[in-house]
């Protein structure tokens, strides 16, 4: 898969739908299955007790003093896989700042972690980070990074980033639930200036075809 804007990495597409691809031999034919998390939300650390789970917009931003993560969830017990041979996350970008180029928004794979959609915030949230943005705790492992190739402009949505989740979704139909999370995040959360944000588009996006999926 390739995008207009840019160039991948590590098997990644660029975009900003949130988007699950799996792909499935079957009979020697590539079948395509495409889910939608079933929900999502960003937290701000500025906000710690507001909720964004009803916003058409989520947000990463590395700021210490106004950090921002986005959590998104996805079920597969209803899949009828039982492995795949490939699993692109596909998220797609609303707007960029101007210094983001270069810069890497990690892809946390947390199986069996949960979360409600419309009461998560920076204080409840299901995962445990330090000062720099290191994970804490067991119940969430780094799956991909992508490094965001250029700045987009508001109303531009045609642009996404990718993340290679064909382990982790493996893993996770292998399991008892067949549910995971996936959290997005800069590869540090300590910048005294407010210069690398992404803003990707929800679920509840207006427009079904840049909606998460």
């Amino acid at each position: 898969q390739t995008s207009k804007r840019g160039t991948k990495m590590k098997k990644i597409i660029m975009g900003s739908l949130i988007a699950l691809i799996l792909v499935m031999t079957v009979f020697a034919n590539h079948l395509v299955n495409t889910f939608e998390p079933d929900k999502d939300s960003k937290v701000a650390s500025a906000q710690p007790t507001a909720n964004f789970g009803s916003g058409n917009i989520m947000m990463v931003k590395d700021k210490i003093n106004a950090k921002d993560r986005s959590y998104l969830h996805f079920d597969l017990s209803n899949s009828g896989l039982s492995s795949v041979t490939q699993a692109n996350m596909e998220i797609f970008v609303y707007w960029t700042t101007s210094n983001i180029a270069g810069k890497q928004v990690q892809a946390w794979y947390c199986q069996n972690v949960d979360f409600n959609e419309l009461t998560i915030n920076w204080n409840n949230q299901p995962s445990n980070w330090n000062y720099n943005g290191n994970h804490l705790t067991k119940n969430c492992v780094l799956a991909d990074s992508f490094v965001v190739p250029n700045r987009v402009y508001a109303g531009t949505p045609e642009t996404k980033h990718t993340w290679d989740l064909t382990s982790e979704v493996n893993q996770t139909l292998n399991s008892t639930n067949k549910k995971f999370t996936i959290v997005l995040k800069h590869d540090t959360e300590d910048k005294s200036n407010n210069y690398r944000h992404v803003q990707y588009l929800t679920r509840n996006y207006s427009e079904s075809t840049y909606r998460p999926h």
